[in-house]
């Protein structure tokens, strides 16, 4: 009996362990190196059956003026909110993850254009849909996304993947914030 104590408490630190190393632990989404391990599987797998594949890159819109008028903590609260709507926009198959700071990672298996667009503006009307309500104020909080579309898997890089939905961000916040962008590759 002790050692199946002793086993299940192995397997519970186990357990946990695994959710450290592959969990963001503010918002519990997937973490940079998992989401990014998870593209890399997702594209492997796109090209085996011949799907098509987006990558798309979010940011919140002013994040930094939330931190710094109200401060971190209710910065995290408007982080947890952004997830829950973002991840309320997506398809079950769909992936989300957290990239770093206020960016995130959507990976669309199988995704093509037309897909990419929809997933993106439901999130983006998502986050706008009504202001967030955290200790210090309400907020309007809006998003910009990127998308890197692939049809054709085959001789597409992985960096390449990250650099154009990265791109198609940086597009999209320099056409006025609050809008998506895709660009096929």
């Amino acid at each position: 009996e002790e050692m199946l104590d002793i086993t299940e408490e192995l397997r519970e630190a186990r357990d946990a362990l695994e959710t450290e190393a592959t969990r963001d632990s503010l918002t519990g989404l997937w973490n940079r190196r998992s989401i990014l391990d998870l593209l890399r599987r997702d594209l492997a797998r796109a090209e085996r059956e011949q799907q098509s594949l987006s990558a798309v890159m979010i940011d919140v819109d002013h994040f930094k003026r939330i931190n710094d008028s109200v401060g971190h903590p209710a910065g995290d609260e408007v982080l947890l909110e952004v997830t829950r709507r973002v991840a309320s926009a997506l398809r079950t198959a769909d992936i989300l993850g957290r990239i770093g700071g206020e960016e995130f990672l959507i990976i669309l298996c199988p995704g093509d254009e037309r897909t990419a667009v929809e997933v993106m503006e439901r999130a983006r009307h998502a986050c706008e849909s009504e202001p967030i309500r955290v200790d210090g104020g309400n907020f309007d909080v809006t998003i910009s996304l990127g998308a890197a579309v692939v049809n054709e898997v085959g001789d597409v890089d992985f960096s390449e993947i990250l650099k154009t939905a990265d791109h198609a961000l940086y597009r999209a916040k320099e056409g006025g914030r609050n809008r998506s962008e895709v660009k096929p590759l």
